[in-house]
Order: C-alpha cells, then structure tokens, then sequence
C-alpha cells in the first residue's frame, strides 16, 4: 500500500489545500493519503476557527483517507517542536512512504542540503549564530542572518518564508530519526502564508479568517463541498477570549509564568506589565514585541499561560497516536497501522488504558477541548 501524508490545520479549508492534495494524487497517485492536523488549537498560538471535528470532516470529503490528530500540548509549540511531534507521530505510524508539504521554495533537494546544514550545526554556524542572538534577533532571524554569512544570501532568502521554515524542520526530523519517508515539496500557489489579500483565485487562511470574523462570505474560495460543512457551526472569535487570557496574565504569579512554554530571558515581567495596561490580546502582543521576540511567540505565550502548558510539557513527546476521522480507505489504512505503529493507536480513551504516560495527555486534551467548547458561541453541531 502506498501512502502519503501532510501536515496540516485546514484552518480553514481553502482552494490552495484542494490543490495540495490534487497535485499529490497526480504526481505520486498513492492509495491513501494520511493527513495529521492540529486540534482545537493550532500552532500559531489561537483557537481554530472550527471545531477539530468540523475540519476533519473537511478534510476526508477532499481527498484525506485518515485525519490523526495532533494534540494541543504537543501543538502550541514552536516551529521546531511542532515540527518534530508531527513528524515523529507519522514515522510511529510505521506505514508512510512520502511527507508532502507546500513550500515557497518548491525544490526538495535544495531544502534538503539546507535541513542538513541546520540540522549539523557545525562550530562555524553554531558560533555565528549566538553572535546573532547577542544581537537581539529572534530565533528565526538570527538563524537566517547566519545562513547568509555562511551559505549566501539565496539560502537565507528560503528561510525568510514561513512555508520554507516548516519545510526545513520536517525534513530536519526525518534525518533525525533516519526515516524511511522520503520528503517531497510541493510550490504553494496564490496568496502567501498570511496574504490579506486573494490572489489568483486563492485566499490565504489567516485572510479567510479575518473575513469570517468580518461576517464576509468566504464560500467562493472555498470547495462547493467544504462550504457546505463550514456553514453547519459558527466561527469561533479569537475575540471571546481576550479578556479571560488577560485576566490569567494579571492573576498569574510570576513563578509560574516564568515556567510556561517559550518563556525565557525575564519575558515573564514584560508579559506581566502588558496585562495590566492592554485591554485586549493585539494591544498586550505589541507592547511586548519587540525584533526578539516575534508576535506569534508572544500569543503562543499567552494562550500557553491560560491553557497551563509548561516548559517541562514542551518536552513531551507524542505517547499515542489519536485518530479523529477516516473513509474506508482510511480503515485500511489503520489495519496496516496496527501491525506496523510503535505507538498505541486510539479513538477513544479507553484503548490507551494501558499506557499511563499517554492517558495523561489525553485527559489534558480532553480539558483543552471542554475550554474551546465552553467558549464556542454556537450549539450547532457537525
């Protein structure tokens, strides 16, 4: 059987994932296409628009055989780690043969020899780098400025895009592990990663986002089909969390703060001070952004900080394998899965009840998703 994965959030659904999963069918015309996706919440630090539930379903009616979820603890992370728990999740599977991802730099073996440099960090690069940091850089730019010192000016530019930077981390971690998946990138098409704008026919997430909070119709960039499902639930608004996740920050004592996920080099006062002046999560993130510290680093903070995820459980690493929806197709592809997985797959809590490490961080998502549902301002339901 010859499978291919993708990770993904479809937060939402747009024509440019329709494309994705179009062009993998036509280049490598695999037997099922594995998709492992975000939950309630997703990597760039904020609930997702629909409900977990509503985009997978999104997803199997568009050409994914098997949705997995990667869970909120192990998403709400960097680039880097998020990266890694997805990947280490599909390479557990122990059945997938090629990891498609879009990229602006659409040339695997370009991002390869990158991954490979990134991933040695030889003396040179490693000292050039902390040179950077001493800078005041963020992560992400001081890296890219010490690629360019290093590798020229054309392999800093791949890192400058955000597509490039999670293409890079995933084949970094499957060198890693020296997997058998082999990588394959994909060109994305249209508007860019957070474009406010549509471009040829194409509308980025983040716009179709910020238009659906608008109350604009967004169904013309949308699959017929994928319309349909959206209008069954409401978007849920960022919005309607603000001032909880404010408030947390204000009653928060500084201890914990300081141990929260990302948190580092006395960033805890800072986020401190903000919550007392900011009355709402944009105005709290510019007062503390700054050329070090990139805006969606300070919302995962934020979001981390009243979700109650640590530095000890940005350590964690994928326990089980949660699947979430599936075809028949899909089936098949988890019967394979179950000779194969090197961890427990599950579909509810009790096919995990022999394994106290991944129960744990089940019943944690199990609290994460009873927030999200608290603050979803609709009854309907897919």
């Amino acid at each position: 059987m010859k499978i291919a994965a993708v990770v993904c959030e479809y937060n939402p659904f747009h024509m440019g994932h329709q494309y994705q999963l179009d062009t993998i069918h036509q280049l490598l015309a695999p037997d099922a296409i594995v998709g492992i996706m975000s939950g309630n919440f997703v990597q760039r630090g904020e609930p997702a628009v629909f409900s977990k539930q509503c985009r997978a379903a999104a997803a199997i009616q568009s050409g994914i055989d098997l949705i997995l979820e990667l869970p909120a603890v192990l998403t709400l992370q960097s680039a880097q780690r998020y990266a890694r728990n997805a990947v280490l999740t599909l390479h557990a599977l122990g059945c997938i043969d090629t990891l498609f991802f879009g990229a602006e730099s659409p040339d695997t073996e370009v991002l390869v020899q990158l991954a490979r440099v990134l991933q040695n960090e030889d003396t040179t690069f490693s000292h050039r780098l902390q040179e950077e940091l001493s800078h005041g850089l963020s992560f992400a730019a001081a890296r890219a400025a010490a690629v360019k010192a290093i590798l020229g000016p054309a392999s800093a530019a791949i890192l400058s895009q955000p597509n490039n930077i999670l293409a890079v981390e995933y084949i970094k971690e499957l060198l890693h592990l020296q997997s058998s998946i082999r990588p394959f990138a994909i060109s994305r098409r249209g508007a860019g990663h957070d474009a406010t704008a549509p471009a040829d026919g194409f509308a980025s997430a983040s716009a179709l986002r910020e238009m659906l909070l608008n109350g604009q119709n967004i169904d013309s960039y949308l699959p017929p089909k994928i319309a349909d499902i959206f209008s069954q639930e409401q978007p849920f608004s960022i919005r309607c969390m603000e001032k909880a996740i404010i408030a947390n920050l204000c009653l928060i004592p500084l201890e914990s703060l300081r141990h929260t996920a990302d948190v580092s080099e006395g960033l805890e006062y800072a986020l401190k001070k903000a919550a007392f002046s900011a009355d709402t999560l944009p105005e709290l993130i510019s007062l503390v952004k700054s050329k070090r510290y990139a805006y969606s680093r300070i919302r995962r903070i934020a979001f981390n900080a009243y979700l109650g995820i640590t530095q000890k459980d940005a350590q964690l690493l994928p326990s089980y394998i949660r699947v979430l929806d599936f075809n028949e197709t899909g089936r098949n592809v988890l019967n394979l899965a179950r000779k194969t997985a090197s961890l427990p797959l599950a579909k509810n809590g009790g096919q995990i009840k022999n394994h106290p490490d991944a129960q744990k961080l089940w019943q944690r998502e199990l609290a994460l998703d009873r927030i999200y549902n608290l603050f979803q301002n609709t009854d309907k339901k897919i």
